[in-house]
């Protein structure tokens, strides 16, 4: 190529790239000129929407969006802010009608009551107003307070201006899924309204009209007021005193069981995975139903949560949530925040649920499978070995030979294990020598389940997993069930 040739071909490039250049400043000035909101939406940092009697700003924090009226300090959702600003980016008017007069306003129903959008980055305000429809060209008058300037925009943008409060408000109280979570505390204050029926209950018992009586808290340990879905309140002695007063539910990452911790006695439960597993898809279905406080008073005194009744919090990992609950309200409802920050009301099915005491997450099952699963099983007792094995649907036993089993005495041997209760949770290791090794295997020759079992006493016989923690105590003795 000669250096005439490259000249031009330099020229040629310098040209293009000044042509497109210039088609994107073109572009971006009919872009900029074609849109209604004169700012873009990341850099406004608050909105104010009026609509009748819904009156609303929503201020940007750092990382989140946050009402400065009428739920003072309460966040919004920022997904929903976020959709509404993209709406905002892409809204244009149908055509300019040019600047008008203030005496024209009315004739275009641009009134003092109109609905209105103000939008604000710095100390600039872009202020809106919604006038009347106009039949004809199925659109409306939007009129710009600032500039002077009428337009007219399309039905759906119209839309925009009649949004309310409530459609700002984050419904959700957790954003996390089931399988992120490691732990949970549930920690529980008592109902004050309890508390003091529970002080005037023990004032009659003990025969005492002081009214500066204070029971022992030994003498409150006694007893303590359970309530019922029914909303019956009534007395019963707890099976283990203040077992509802805080609980600590952890995950085990490997084994994926859920052990309970009683906080005030240090006892160690393993829980139903069921239980666990509906407790954690009610908590994470729970919404807030409510928006509107009393006297629109959302502070966190007024809402009783300045010490929550219930608190909950939750561990993925690396974050933790803390829902609290304070004074109920209506009957049945009651103030909820999550991390310190009022998010209105929730249904109080969600404080009975956590008011519950904490063995009620304990594990009543001993096998927690399909009996049907298992079909290979060893049992051990001192220097004996035997195991048994499904074959064409009979069982046999393999010690030094190998031979049929008795069938019914193993069918009633799995219909019992498949029917055992945990009676007794222990909290000590297994007492003396291990009598038994139970291993149970499926298809895939997976380790089922392993069981030692110890002595039996008083008609319970203790049983420890092999992978889990903690003893049970079930009743019979298992060891007569299948004979060695």
């Amino acid at each position: 190529m000669t250096a005439k040739n490259i000249v031009l071909v330099s020229v040629l490039a310098l040209l293009v790239a000044a042509y497109l250049f210039s088609s994107a400043i073109i572009t971006a000035r009919k872009k900029k000129d074609a849109a209604i909101i004169p700012f873009e939406s990341a850099k406004i940092q608050s909105f104010t929407l009026y609509n009748g009697e819904n009156y609303m700003t929503v201020r940007r924090e750092p990382d989140s969006f946050v009402f400065a009226r009428p739920f003072d300090g309460i966040a919004a959702r920022k997904e929903t802010v976020e959709m509404y600003f993209k709406v905002l980016d892409k809204l244009s008017p149908i055509r300019r009608l040019g600047v008008i007069k203030e005496s024209e306003l009315e004739d275009f129903g641009i009134l003092t009551k109109s609905p209105a959008l103000a939008v604000t980055v710095g100390d600039k305000t872009a202020e809106f107003v919604l006038g009347a429809r106009n039949p004809v060209a199925q659109s409306y008058y939007l009129y710009r307070k600032d500039t002077g300037e009428l337009m007219l925009v399309a039905e759906a943008a119209a839309r925009l201006f009649r949004q309310r409060p409530e459609d700002f408000r984050d419904k959700k109280l957790f954003k996390f899924d089931a399988k992120d979570i490691k732990s949970m505390e549930i920690v529980i204050k008592g109902s004050p309204v309890g508390m003091v029926e529970l002080r005037s209950h023990f004032k009659k018992a003990l025969g005492s009209e002081n009214s500066d009586f204070e029971p022992s808290r030994s003498q409150i340990g006694r007893a303590y007021l359970t309530k019922y879905v029914s909303r019956i309140w009534q007395w019963r002695r707890p099976k283990d005193e203040f077992a509802a007063r805080k609980a600590f539910l952890k995950r085990d990452l490997v084994q994926k069981d859920w052990y309970l911790t009683e906080m005030r006695s240090g006892r160690l439960y393993l829980c139903e995975m069921a239980r666990v597993g509906q407790f954690i898809e009610m908590m994470l279905a729970a919404e807030v139903n409510d928006f509107a406080a009393a006297d629109d008073n959302y502070s966190i005194a007024a809402c009783g949560l300045v010490s929550p009744r219930f608190t909950l919090r939750v561990s993925t990992g690396g974050a933790a949530t803390t829902l609290s609950l304070g004074r109920r309200y209506n009957g049945n409802m009651v103030y909820a925040a999550v991390d310190g920050m009022v998010r209105g009301g929730v249904s109080a099915l969600l404080e009975d649920v956590l008011s519950e005491p904490a063995s009620s997450f304990a594990r009543e099952r001993l096998l927690d499978f399909n009996i049907s699963s298992i079909v290979s099983f060893t049992v051990k007792e001192s220097d004996m070995l035997y195991k048994y094995g499904k074959k064409r649907g009979r069982w046999y036993r393999t010690g030094k030979k190998t031979r049929e089993a008795d069938q019914d005495a193993v069918r009633e041997f799995l219909q019992t294990l498949a029917g055992l209760k945990i009676e007794k949770h222990y909290f000590d290791g297994l007492p003396g020598e291990i009598v038994r090794e139970y291993m149970f295997y499926n298809r895939k020759n997976e380790l089922l389940a392993g069981i030692y079992t110890g002595d039996t006493s008083d008609g319970i016989t203790r049983v420890k997993f092999k992978d889990k923690e903690g003893t049970f105590g079930v009743s019979g003795d298992i060891h007569q069930l299948l004979g060695m």
